[in-house]
């Protein structure tokens, strides 16, 4: 792992473990409840269950191929970067590293954590030898697709829809960027 989150006072990066995974899951309920406030209806947000998702997460975690990198501060989680091999169907796609999930306390957005999770998740992907990161995010949501977008990844023409439960569905662009060429360093703010 590298120092960037050393230039964040007290900011602890290590792998997570089964026992991590009901932190994870009230750490990604509250981002979801805070990020989807607009496009989701209220009902289903505050439905959102932490024991279930905890249980998502154990799942997760117990996937030799899915890397979860956790960002701590005195025990405290503050967020986390679920990534490893791309999932994507397009069989023309070699060498494919692919962020399932990246997530920070929404009151530290802006903090350099999710810019911490997220250079650890290129680096990642380079170490694991490949040529592209791609990435899911819902196309509503402007503060993440700036994030991305200031990372140099770029919207690469691919959409699906998720539902989550009759009549709720988020629809997703696909983010990519080349892992082929030297990306420039990513300042920590």
């Amino acid at each position: 792992m590298s120092a960037g989150a050393a230039r964040i006072e007290g900011v602890q990066l290590r792998s997570a473990q089964l026992e991590d995974a009901a932190a994870i899951a009230r750490l990604h309920i509250a981002s979801w409840r805070a990020a989807y406030s607009d496009e989701l209806p209220s009902e289903y947000l505050a439905a959102l269950d932490e024991a279930a998702r905890a249980e998502q997460w154990r799942s997760r975690l117990s996937r030799p191929t899915t890397h979860v990198l956790l960002a701590e501060r005195g025990g405290e989680l503050l967020g986390f970067c679920a990534h490893g091999p791309g999932q994507a169907t397009d069989s023309s796609l070699t060498s494919v590293w692919e962020i399932y999930g990246l997530h920070v306390q929404p009151q530290l957005r802006g903090s350099g954590i999710g810019t911490v999770l997220f250079n650890e998740g290129l680096d990642s992907a380079r170490r694991a030898g490949a040529s592209q990161l791609t990435l899911w995010v819902v196309g509503t949501n402007a503060p993440a697709r700036r994030f991305y977008e200031s990372k140099g990844m770029q919207p690469d023409g691919a959409r699906k829809d998720r539902e989550l439960a009759p009549g709720i569905t988020l629809h997703e662009l696909r983010y990519r960027v080349s892992l082929l060429t030297p990306a420039p360093k990513h300042v920590v703010r």
